[in-house]
């Protein structure tokens, strides 16, 4: 029984019926998906079950989100007192906002010092309403000699200063921090618009950034990029019925998989916001190969109703084969730890599948209603030279060349491909001109940097009271700054180490448990409540503040391995561990996994691919054949980053994913017309000659339309799109390649099954 051939003629005998069914099911769809929103939460890029994030958590809500900080750098044209006046205003005007639990700034952060008439110590701001006999300069010099202030809100050696704005910790998504997030900008702007050079970083206005990158791609380019599909597909077959087809069966995947999110109750993440480019590649690359073949029967004298029967019983069965190992290339990301992969693989896999109902529902139902006849020649004689090519690559001598080329590319580029380092920066997803980027470079330039490290010391209370722990703090400190990251770091220690100096006059941590109880005295008395901000209330956790500049995921990964090593080492028996938390350990490590998860289920999918073609075709052959123009693309991209010196993001793996199903489907395609010219009785050879010749035009025409679509990326302000776009382009030239060199040549070795076995074999 041909259950393609039964569904056919049901759909062609009632077309409208057919359109109506998948119009209502579209409806039913979009009813489904009306709850989906985009879920802009940032932790479900690296969220895992694990111990790091469950401890990043409970760090958060005893010290806040160390990503909620708004950093504003500003570098006034003359430092004066109208300056700091300007600065008073603004911090108290922010101070009184709901939606700040703190703000950080030269004016209100407490400063150590000694007054040098009756040495009476103070920890309190030397602006902000506190008056005194300081002149302007010699305040300058204390704010670049404060632990509170020096290097991290008041340059060491330029008039740049910074305001901070600590969120809360519940706002952690794109939409809770914009709000906040605009105010601080609009009201630093308006107070020293005019006066000063003014930019915004850290971790929230680059992710702000980011988002806003992807939303306007999400309705900018992902229409454009259907334009470009229409437009082309108009100018390879010269009716408009394609164009319309197309469409449709586009809007069908789309709102399909948009139900099923909705009925699962889940939203579109960072990742499942690429699904609207993913299915229109698959849907289009598919729907290329109905319509080249209908016109193709078409010039062949057949009737509009024969051509569309030949074309939809023919081409669905490649197509199911084809969304079929595809959405098993996707569904193989179930294997991912990381919840954001699984839903990914998930919905795009789903996705895939509701692909092919749509292609084999609405193209035959409105061929045979439509019955577009006007159209361009299929014949493609500037392609002549793929039919010599071909012939010329299964020569037996050739062939075997062609056989080991392809070994040894696969051997020597996996070996190369084995040594690849994965490796993320938060920076490289804008681009070099972003305001995010310029910021941080000031920052890093002019401070001690925007990007936030965290270094949580957890004991029994009362353990950071005394003098031993806080010493031992004083060298972890010492050992960051060795290691470029603790310059201008803040802790209890540190600010208790001030106050010994102005009090004893001693630069050390005080020698004793009641020296240090003396000297807490001074400190809880600050008016900014400087020790609330570094230890509990029990003093059973500490931290130690710092900021760095982005050194990478790799850089990052590593520091933090030999730092808690050497942290924790350093505590040995006094019963306190020491983690290096907060966003940036915690985000780095997640999206390195990210990485390597991805490519791993690559080569999941591969594996997959090649058992789903051996156990529908059932022969060694076709399932070898199929490996080279699956496999080749992924190492030859894999060396290409290897030789460049460029390590391995999340981008490769979300491409390599596309390059997958386009290479898959393009195989599948030229296999069942293979077959189809073995069950007229050819002989092998020839019926690979026949099948290339008349699958070609659909090979090169979906692969055009695939790679201007791609390239419309470039267009893309968001720096992944646009290397999504030139990585795309190019994986779907390697894999057409790889196809026209690699499969004629294998499929023509010795003798193949007897034509009527392979026939009987696809249809079951």
């Amino acid at each position: 029984m041909n259950f393609f051939k039964i569904y056919t003629e049901a759909v062609i005998r009632r077309p409208v019926v057919s359109l109506i069914s998948a119009f209502l099911c579209c409806i039913l769809f979009l009813v489904a998906a009306k709850d989906v929103r985009f879920n802009n939460n940032f932790s479900v890029l690296f969220a895992v079950d694990d111990e790091a994030n469950h401890y990043r958590d409970f760090y958060r809500t005893e010290f806040g989100a160390d990503d909620g900080l708004l950093m504003a750098i500003i570098r006034p044209e003359t430092v004066d007192e109208a300056f700091f006046q300007k600065l008073e205003t603004v911090t108290t005007l922010l101070e009184s906002q709901i939606f700040f639990k703190r703000i950080i700034s030269p004016v209100n952060s407490s400063v150590i010092r000694n007054d040098g008439v009756d040495d009476e110590i103070s920890v309190d701001p030397i602006f902000y309403h506190f008056a005194d006999e300081l002149t302007l300069d010699e305040k300058m010099l204390l704010l670049r000699q404060a632990d509170t202030t020096a290097g991290r809100l008041v340059s060491l050696h330029a008039n740049t200063f910074a305001v901070l704005a600590q969120m809360p910790t519940q706002l952690d998504s794109y939409k809770k921090i914009k709000q906040p997030a605009e105010f601080f900008q609009q009201e630093i702007i308006r107070m020293f618009e005019n006066t000063a050079d003014i930019h915004f970083a850290g971790v929230a206005y680059s992710r702000i950034g980011i988002l806003d990158l992807m939303h306007q791609d999400l309705f900018v380019l992902v229409p454009l990029t259907a334009i470009i599909v229409a437009i082309m597909s108009f100018v390879l077959f010269r009716t408009l019925a394609v164009v319309v087809i197309n469409a449709a069966t586009i809007v069908f995947s789309i709102s399909a998989t948009l139900g099923l999110m909705g009925l699962n109750g889940d939203d579109i993440n960072q990742l499942t916001i690429t699904f609207p480019v993913l299915l229109m590649v698959i849907v289009v690359a598919n729907g290329i190969h109905f319509y080249h073949r209908y016109f193709r029967e078409l010039e062949a004298g057949k009737s509009v109703s024969d051509a569309v029967l030949i074309t939809a019983e023919q081409v669905s069965k490649a197509a199911f084969l084809s969304c079929l190992t595809t959405a098993i290339g996707f569904f193989a990301l179930l294997t991912a730890d990381m919840p954001i992969l699984r839903s990914f693989g998930f919905y795009l896999g789903c996705g895939v599948l509701m692909a092919f109902v749509g292609l084999c529902t609405i193209i035959p139902a409105s061929l045979q209603l439509m019955q577009p006849v006007k159209h361009q020649s299929q014949n493609h004689k500037q392609l002549a030279w793929v039919d010599t090519m071909v012939a010329f690559l299964m020569r037996p001598r050739c062939r075997r060349w062609v056989m080991l080329s392809g070994f040894l590319s696969l051997v020597i580029g996996a070996m190369v491909a084995s040594t690849i380092q994965y490796d993320y920066y938060l920076k490289d997803m804008l681009s070099e001109n972003h305001p995010q980027v310029i910021a941080s470079e000031i920052a890093d330039k002019e401070l001690s940097g925007a990007f936030p490290m965290e270094i949580s010391l957890l004991g029994k209370a009362g353990d950071f009271k005394k003098a031993d722990n806080l010493k031992n703090i004083l060298l972890m400190q010492d050992w960051l700054a060795s290691h470029g990251m603790g310059d201008n770091a803040l802790s209890l220690a540190q600010i208790l180490k001030t106050l010994n100096k102005a009090v004893t006059g001693e630069d050390q941590a005080p020698v004793s448990d009641a020296a240090v109880a003396q000297l807490l005295l001074l400190a809880e008395g600050s008016s900014d409540d400087i020790v609330s901000q570094l230890v509990n209330f029990d003093y059973s956790h500490t931290r130690i503040r710092l900021y760095g500049t982005d050194q990478g995921a790799a850089a990052l990964i590593e520091l933090q391995s030999q730092f808690e090593r050497y942290a924790n080492a350093l505590m040995q028996g006094s019963g306190i561990t020491v983690k290096m938390t907060g966003e940036a350990p915690v985000a780095y490590h997640g999206m390195n996994k990210l990485a390597r998860e991805l490519m791993n289920s690559v080569f999941i999918a591969i594996v997959f691919i090649v058992i789903t073609v051996q156990l529908v075709f059932r022969d060694i052959r076709l399932s070898i054949a199929s490996i080279f123009p699956n496999i080749i693309p992924i190492i030859l991209g894999l060396v290409f980053y290897r030789l460049s010196g460029q390590s391995l993001n999340p981008l490769p793996g979300i491409a390599f994913c596309i390059a997958i199903g386009i290479a898959v489907d393009d195989t599948v395609h030229l296999f069942v017309r293979f077959n189809e010219e073995l069950a007229l009785g050819k002989e092998r050879q020839q019926a690979i000659k026949d099948a290339v010749y008349e699958v070609k035009g659909a090979l090169f025409s979906s692969s055009f339309i695939l790679i201007s679509g791609f390239l419309v990326f470039l267009l893309s302000g968001f720096s992944w799109n646009r290397d999504l776009g030139y990585l795309g382009a190019v994986l779907i030239v390697i894999a057409l390649a790889a196809d026209l060199i690699f499969t004629p040549a294998l499929l023509s070795i010795s003798a193949s099954k007897p034509a009527d076995k392979l026939v009987a074999d696809t249809e079951s």
